[in-house]
């Protein structure tokens, strides 16, 4: 993390968007080993090395701040895919599409945490200006990337590139669901006779991802 001290007032654009990294990466910290509910606005000042007071000053809430991680999580994910969208040459089936992708969400785990709780946690206390950038924010991206798509799968139709996200998307956030419940849950899963309702994350991920994909390049 760069040093900045808690009594340095942070005064230049480029000052204060360090001091807004600093605390993305300690709410990041946190939340490596700690559920969501767990972790305090107190916490991670602590873990930046700022005043609680601090925090407010660059998110309003304690939902906004971990919006702003998932905004830096999803622009991670996204910048990965459209890399690997805009290199090299010819046509991507939906076997190498769905090698692109599965990887892309398996390696992040926070971000589909984040994912599997926008609607049910974080967005339930946003103030409507962030709430709208946010999904501003997000529309640019997924467009953005959409077309990416479309222009390197062949099996893709115009608006398909953005329709794949969503549906990606949906498919993490219910898998997420049921691989990671909640923790009171989490012991009661290996009683026998529970085995249907033990979910590998990586293996039915994959799985989805290329049936959804392969439908499209079916009947495209």
């Amino acid at each position: 993390m760069p040093d900045l001290p808690a009594y340095r007032r942070a005064r230049s654009p480029t000052a204060k968007a360090e001091r807004r990294a600093v605390l993305l990466d300690a709410a990041r910290e946190r939340l490596a080993g700690a559920e969501l509910a767990d972790v305090s606005v107190a916490q991670i000042a602590r873990t930046a090395g700022l005043a609680k007071g601090t925090v407010y000053v660059y998110f309003r809430t304690r939902e906004e701040l971990f919006i702003g991680l998932l905004e830096d999580e999803l622009d991670g994910w996204f910048g990965e895919l459209d890399r690997a969208l805009a290199t090299g040459a010819g046509r991507i089936t939906a076997a190498a599409l769905t090698d692109l992708l599965v990887p892309s969400l398996t390696n992040r785990p926070l971000l589909r945490r984040l994912l599997a709780v926008l609607g049910s946690v974080l967005e339930q206390n946003l103030d409507p200006d962030p709430a709208l950038r946010f999904k501003w924010r997000l529309a640019g991206r997924m467009t953005a990337t959409g077309s990416l798509l479309e222009k390197r799968c062949v099996f893709l139709r115009p608006g398909d590139g953005v329709r794949v996200l969503q549906q990606l998307q949906a498919l993490a956030v219910g898998l997420q669901v049921q691989a990671e419940p909640a923790p009171a849950v989490r012991g009661l899963l290996g009683a026998p006779g529970l085995e249907p309702l033990r979910v590998e994350f990586d293996r039915e991920f994959r799985a989805a991802t290329r049936a959804l994909l392969t439908g499209l390049e079916r009947t495209n």
